[in-house]
């Protein structure tokens, strides 16, 4: 697997999946753990809310510098989610979205 891949990407993903919905879900089957309910499910919507507020600042910044290069430098972790968010602004005419290698 190759950082900045696809396939690293797809793992990442998966691996957030399990961490929150997967893990709440056991939470919710497991009544020995009801007291960790309440934290997943925050921590659940932090991790959304803190990609979301990333992408909104970068296209706030492109928006500031238009027709210029924005680079973005983030936690391994957020790539996947960032380009996701980011391929909408993409396609909505917002930002071109391009990898590093792409230049």
């Amino acid at each position: 697997m190759v950082i900045n891949s696809a396939a690293s990407d797809t793992a990442i993903r998966l691996k957030q999946e399990y961490s929150y919905a997967g893990l709440r879900r056991i939470i919710e089957l497991s009544p020995g753990l009801a007291d960790f309910a309440d934290f997943w499910k925050w921590a659940d919507e932090f991790w959304t809310r803190r990609n979301e507020t990333m992408q909104a600042n970068i296209v706030r910044i492109a928006a500031e510098f238009p027709g210029r290069r924005v680079v973005v430098i983030c936690g391994y972790e957020h790539r996947y989610y960032l380009r996701s968010l980011l391929r909408q602004d993409d396609a909505a005419g917002r930002l071109k979205l391009r990898e590093y290698w792409e230049y």
